[in-house]
């Protein structure tokens, strides 16, 4: 299982102080050998490019395209706004998509699952 997990992704502090006080991880060699190859990763920089493997790629999520949403809540002293738009990185192209219920400023914005949240303003 954990040769699925991607260890040089983490950062060299969660490693080392989460991974690496685990049990199982330092009683098994093959868990040890993985954590291994991930602080290399972080320890050696330049060496990056010999190091890489499929442990060392983000995962590419499939059939989805990537969206990068722009949430317009501010402005100035006079107008405020609730506006919301959509970058689609396929098409190369800017849409509008449903604005806000209430104009905020200085909103707070989060992604779960399929849903945009706004907090906040």
């Amino acid at each position: 299982l954990m040769k699925c997990v991607r260890l040089p992704l983490l950062s060299r502090d969660f490693l080392m102080s989460n991974v690496d006080t685990e049990l199982l991880v330092r009683h098994h060699s093959e868990c040890k050998d993985l954590l291994i190859e991930a602080l290399k990763y972080h320890l050696m920089p330049e060496q990056r490019g010999v190091l890489s493997n499929s442990r060392t790629r983000p995962r590419r999520c499939e059939g989805a395209s990537t969206v990068l949403f722009a949430v317009a809540g501010g402005g100035s002293l006079f107008a405020i706004h609730g506006d919301c738009e959509a970058y689609d990185t396929r098409t190369d192209r800017w849409h509008m998509v449903a604005s806000m219920s209430t104009r905020r400023a200085r909103v707070g914005v989060a992604a779960i699952g399929n849903k945009l949240y706004a907090v906040g303003g």
